[in-house]
């Protein structure tokens, strides 16, 4: 997604655009859940049904986390947290019913695990969005939306670019579904760095490091030095397989390739995935979420539960790094008093180690100079530099801001095109609600609290007069629906993947997608839509 700063030029005059019940921003995995749902209610005769649909994907083919389909890498949820399974064990696009079509379905059973692997699992996805592919549902590739503007008759008028033509064409649609995905986080010491090749995000790993490999050791006089920031999920499954892959690579003279982890943190963490704690992610817990009552409760909640999702490694995962390291240091003892020297890379974790700034000349060969800091120890900040830096650093959510408000149809809903994504701030409202109060448009900035739940007091769950301290409040029913700041005829607007501070963890994941879609598409069909707020 992209947020242009200046008005979109096309030639098509928004009368000639073609009119459409639906139009989906992305045709990930929750644009292909809804597609599903959608499909299902196509046998219903109901005016109500939205039938003219069209998703627009700026990937030139559906691809499902290319970067991260490494080797002998699982998925960390159940099979049957699908996109379909837990909303209707009928749907045709269950997991089970991929995997019957396939002809594995007894062959998985006989596993004994419940996780697939994640190149399977991609694989699904893919048989998923061809199934909705050829039932009807219209889908345009390499097509970047780049602005949402509004028309009188309550239509939203969507602005994409070809992506490869670079011609703007326009759709208008009754109801707007904005699914956009991750955007990479990079720390912001690296972000100047983002153009030069050796610097990248664990989002595009696997597609980008041989070549980057490749180039880095061509002619090298010295082993080769790499650094993975971050020490969750992605940072850790990169380590590993960097290792396998340097120790392909031989090193001049008697040198050894190194591979650095670099975290803030003291060691690479577990995630949570016990059956309370998993809970969490339950359709119930989306009710419990977006009930509380206040934004301070939801904090806390979701403080609680980060070690289910955020900056943590699977223990499986763990496991194989730990046994990795021990295997390695066996080695070098054996080699040691036999007196061969060892040729397999080194790693070692840097912990509780910030980046304080980096560097590069600029070329595609040059080193990054990295500066430093152990937070604990009395040294002075270090310079260390490495050829390649991967950051494991998770994703932003946030580009749904920015594109809403590129065009008209943000004012509808209070953004316009100088709001912040930082200083936007999602507020649950019941359908039933008609009247609440727009907090004051002032920048200061609510102080941080505790992270955990269980040191609150009731009285910490209330509301409380810092949350008036934002700058855009935007209001969000139960069903992911955008809800408007005027009395102006407006389309319905549904956002998918953005809405954690409202909704829960489960939001952003595959956990609920399957029920998700089906609340958004009975949402769809209501034959009488709420009106917009009434703020006093």
């Amino acid at each position: 997604l992209t947020n242009p700063l200046y008005p979109v030029k096309t030639s098509m005059s928004t009368f000639d655009a073609p009119l459409y019940d639906l139009v989906g921003v992305g045709f990930g995995p929750a644009n292909i859940a809804l597609a599903g749902v959608l499909i299902e209610k196509w046998e219903d005769p109901s005016d109500a049904v939205p039938r003219k649909i069209l998703f627009l994907e700026k990937q030139d083919a559906f691809r499902w986390h290319p970067g991260m389909l490494l080797p002998n890498t699982r998925m960390q949820i159940s099979y049957l947290k699908d996109l379909a399974t837990l909303r209707n064990p009928r749907s045709p696009i269950t997991f089970l019913s991929y995997l019957h079509e396939t002809g594995r379905l007894l062959q998985f059973v006989n596993r004994g695990m419940s996780t697939p692997s994640r190149r399977e699992y991609a694989d699904y996805l893919s048989w998923a969005a061809r199934y909705v592919q050829d039932h009807g549902t219209e889908t345009l590739f390499s097509k970047d939306v780049v602005q949402l503007g509004d028309g009188a008759d309550g239509s939203a008028h969507v602005h994409f670019r070809d992506t490869v033509t670079g011609e703007v064409s326009i759709v208008r649609t009754k109801n707007l579904v904005i699914s956009p995905g991750g955007r990479s986080r990079i720390p912001a010491p690296l972000r100047a760095l983002d153009d030069i090749p050796h610097v990248l995000h664990s989002s595009t790993y696997a597609t980008a490091i041989g070549p980057i490999l490749l180039r880095a050791s061509s002619g090298m006089t010295s082993p080769l030095r790499i650094a993975v920031v971050g020490a969750g999920q992605s940072a850790s499954e990169v380590l590993i397989d960097l290792y396998e892959r340097l120790h392909a690579i031989p090193a001049p003279g008697d040198g050894r390739h190194r591979v650095e982890m670099i975290l803030r943190k003291g060691c690479i963490k577990p995630s949570d995935d016990t059956p309370f704690a998993n809970e969490i992610f339950d359709p119930a817990s989306t009710d419990v979420m977006f009930g509380l009552p206040s934004r301070h409760a939801r904090e806390l909640v979701i403080g609680e539960y980060g070690s289910t999702n955020y900056g943590v490694t699977n223990p499986r995962t763990i496991n194989a790094l730990y046994e990795l390291l021990y295997a390695k240091n066996v080695e070098e003892s054996i080699a040691a008093r036999d007196g061969t020297p060892s040729a397999k890379p080194l790693i070692a974790l840097c912990p509780y180690t910030y980046i304080i700034s980096a560097s590069a000349s600029g070329t595609c060969a040059s080193p990054i100079a990295l500066t430093l800091h152990d937070v604990l120890g009395r040294s002075s900040p270090r310079t260390e530099m490495y050829d390649v830096v991967i950051c494991g650093t998770g994703y932003d959510r946030t580009a749904w801001i920015e594109l809403l408000a590129s065009g008209s149809l943000g004012t509808r809903f209070g953004l316009d095109r100088k709001v912040r994504a930082q200083t936007v701030e999602l507020v649950p409202a019941l359908d039933e609600e008609r009247v609440v109060t727009r907090a004051p448009e002032r920048s200061a900035t609510p102080r941080s609290r505790s992270s955990s739940l269980s040191s609150g007091t009731v009285s910490d769950l209330a509301v409380s007069a810092e949350e008036q301290e934002v700058v855009r409040r935007l209001f969000v029913s139960r069903a992911y629906r955008l809800l408007p700041h005027d009395d102006a005829l407006v389309p319905r607007v549904y956002l998918q993947g953005c809405l954690e501070r409202t909704h829960g963890l489960s939001d952003t994941l595959l956990s609920v997608m399957g029920p998700k879609a089906g609340e958004i598409v009975e949402d769809l069909m209501c034959t009488q839509p709420p009106g917009p707020y009434t703020y006093t």
